[in-house]
């Protein structure tokens, strides 16, 4: 009967997790536990630290990172049965009580919670989980647990729980190295970079079809139906601006042609329509000579109005100023009759 890897109490021992003689796992899965066992150390090296004065997260996370290991290895190796590792991968016949790898890791980081993160709303607070994220890249930035290290550690975990399954690795074993290296070189579980042009991303090969179905350096049939292929991430930008399939409408469109076609028959149509365009331009060029001439005799009426205002307004002007003449002459003779009639009166 085939035997499962003995577990080791923690890194760095570099057999630890390749006791196999040959062993390949689903490299996006690898990815994703690695992500959850750094999320759990860091968040059980913050939670516990809650407001110790003389210890922080730093302090204590080479400890406990070994104490998470233990315990994800004893409890898999002593309570779980062969399984899938993440909730969205167990199968409808599998075991609902059987907890995945992400579920160890909470059960672990609850246990290290201090009693000043318990009984505070330190658990609710948003400074939390700032603080938590911060501290996972200072594990990586320093080293406390890099991820070549939590891929091993991963690799192990998966071979652990899914050993009977094998839905995430293979386990096959062989007599001589010669079988061996051959079936390293065509192993779906292998390692390998997109084939795409442009794109970095590595991926196991059984997961190569489902990125080529999302790669955005894909290069696809465009969406619209010419004949040229473009990468997917490009693809819009490509049908909204110089495909020739894009449909537009005509330049006449004010004119009044309301037609629609494709970028790449635009020349026929204007070709086709050059008559109907041509009789369009003419009926608005007289309509707007129609306008102009209305527009002129406008302008003529609004200048004869401003110019008799001028001169209502200069006549006006005029009348007053006789006006006032004639009233001065008024004064200036009353004057004079009233300084004849006191020298006849001095006189007498």
């Amino acid at each position: 009967m085939e035997q499962k890897p003995l577990p080791v109490s923690d890194l760095p021992s570099e057999n630890w997790g390749r006791t196999l003689q040959f062993d390949f796992c689903d490299l996006e899965v690898i990815q994703n536990v690695s992500k959850i066992l750094l999320t759990g150390l860091a968040t059980a090296s913050v939670d516990s630290t809650k407001g110790d004065l003389f210890k922080g997260p730093s302090s204590v996370v080479v400890d406990l990172r070994k104490e998470m290991i233990q315990f994800l290895m004893t409890t898999i190796i002593q309570t779980i049965k062969p399984c899938s590792i993440v909730e969205s991968s167990l199968p409808q016949e599998a075991d609902d009580n059987i907890p995945p790898v992400e579920s160890l890791v909470n059960e672990f980081a609850d246990l290290k919670k201090n009693m000043i993160s318990r009984v505070s709303n330190w658990m609710l607070n948003e400074n939390r989980e700032s603080k938590i994220k911060a501290f996972m890249d200072e594990i990586e930035t320093e080293g406390f647990w890099v991820f070549e290290d939590r891929e091993t550690i991963a690799s192990t975990l998966i071979r652990y729980l899914d050993f009977e399954r094998k839905e995430f690795h293979c386990n096959e074993q062989f007599c001589s190295s010669e079988k061996l290296e051959e079936h390293k070189l065509n192993c779906c579980f292998r390692t390998v970079n997109c084939f795409n042009q442009g794109c970095n991303f590595q991926f196991s090969m059984l997961n190569k079809e489902r990125h080529d179905l999302q790669c955005p350096f894909k290069l696809i049939s465009c969406e619209q139906g010419c004949s040229q292929s473009i990468m997917r991430h490009e693809m819009h930008s490509h049908c909204d601006t110089v495909c020739p399939m894009k449909v537009v409408n005509c330049s006449f469109l004010q004119a009044g042609c309301s037609h629609t076609f494709t970028q790449c028959s635009a020349e026929e149509h204007y070709t086709d329509s050059l008559h109907p365009h041509l009789l369009s331009l003419l009926r608005i060029i007289y309509k707007q000579e129609g306008l102009i001439e209305d527009l002129k005799v406008r302008v003529q009426l609004l200048e004869k109005a401003q110019s008799l205002n001028e001169r209502e307004e200069a006549l006006d002007v005029r009348s007053l100023t006789l006006s006032i003449k004639e009233q001065d002459a008024k004064m200036k003779k009353l004057e004079t009759n009233l300084s004849q009639l006191n020298l006849r009166n001095v006189q007498k």
